[in-house]
């Protein structure tokens, strides 16, 4: 009983896999080209990870970057356009070059 249920519980899925899933050689064919080119837009997707790794390894470190020096400048702005105080304790200037 229990073999005759198993029997009748595969048979469809046997039928279905055999019949209803066959592809043409064509299409097969199509397929294993599209797979084909997946694979190779893939290691070429791995070849510049690792190039991108390694360019990323080569750079110094942030310890060993030099370092910009705070200077302090003097700079005119007396004939220059301002809002606020011109007695003001702090000014902040902006420089912007529009080209």
């Amino acid at each position: 009983m229990k073999r005759n249920r198993t029997f009748i519980l595969l048979f469809p899925i046997a039928i279905l896999i055999l019949f209803g899933c066959t592809q043409s050689s064509d299409e097969l064919k199509s397929l294993g080209e599209k797979l084909d080119s997946l694979q190779k837009g893939q290691d070429s997707i791995k070849t510049e990870l690792a190039d991108l790794k390694k360019t990323l390894q080569t750079r110094p470190s942030p310890a060993s970057r030099k370092t910009v020096e705070a200077v302090n400048a003097v700079i005119d702005i007396d004939k220059d356009p301002y809002k606020g105080k011109a007695d003001a304790m702090v000014t902040l200037l902006d420089f912007s070059d529009y080209e």
